[in-house]
């Protein structure tokens, strides 16, 4: 039977958090036909072993990809859509911990709004209307903290200008149009900046969830990088792309 979603989980050198992440994929995902798309981006730790552990205790169809090199963020991720066939795409990262319900929350609010593009969880690490200070205090207690921080929270979900690409849930047709985050960034960010844009200017709307926390540990998969000269360079690229375009557009 053919899936709901299709979920993504691109890994570069983040092989420990993977497996933590699916085990809570596996754990918390109930009332949703799914299937699980694990992108190896040329990791050198034993990223390969980890994946090949995943899919033998999946209670879910399994795809592992292997990318032969380092595509970046974007590139990843689309090689994972690529291979999807869920009528949704969940983008998630490696280093995340999900908590129960958290997909059937994030596609009900997406079934339910047609006009949304995009949707994201609230969390404990990310910058911009996504952030709360108050989030489980304990990441090990989330399964257990979740279900009583939901239930007071359920609401319909806030329209935003942008979310952050850690986890983030698209129809897949929408994905594929777009061709999901752009290659043209390198390592640094900035891709998902660009998407949401892309999808705003499609007349689509970008929200957060109010009911979904999905822990992020943060930038597992850029050891090795100076993350923040990297960042630095992806904005000039972003502010340049995007200043080129609307002028274009100029009479």
């Amino acid at each position: 039977m053919k899936p709901e979603c299709s979920i993504v989980i691109l890994c570069h050198n983040d092989a420990h958090y993977l497996e933590n992440c699916a085990k809570s994929v596996f754990r918390n995902t109930r009332g949703v036909r799914y299937e699980l798309i694990l992108v190896d981006n040329d990791s050198k730790d034993n990223a390969a072993e980890v994946m090949r552990k995943v899919k033998k205790r999946a209670p879910c169809p399994v795809k592992i990809i292997r990318t032969g090199q380092n595509l970046f963020f974007a590139g990843g991720n689309l090689r994972g859509l690529q291979a999807a066939c869920g009528d949704y795409v969940m983008f998630l990262n490696a280093d995340t911990l999900v908590p129960p319900g958290w997909l059937k929350t994030l596609l009900g609010h997406m079934r339910a709004n047609p006009n949304l593009g995009m949707i994201g969880p609230l969390t404990n690490s990310a910058v911009g209307p996504q952030f709360i200070k108050d989030g489980c205090p304990d990441f090990k207690k989330l399964d257990s903290w979740h279900k009583a921080w939901a239930a007071k929270r359920a609401g319909r979900p806030e329209c935003v200008p942008w979310i952050i690409g850690f986890c983030v849930l698209m129809p897949r047709a929408l994905a594929l149009r777009t061709e999901g985050f752009s290659a043209a960034y390198g390592p640094g960010g900035y891709e998902d900046y660009d998407l949401c844009l892309q999808l705003r200017l499609l007349g689509l709307e970008i929200a957060v969830s109010p009911d979904c926390y999905v822990h992020h540990f943060g930038g597992k998969g850029y050891a090795g990088m100076d993350y923040h000269a990297l960042r630095a360079t992806n904005q000039t690229f972003y502010w340049n792309a995007w200043t080129a375009k609307i002028l274009e557009r100029l009479p």
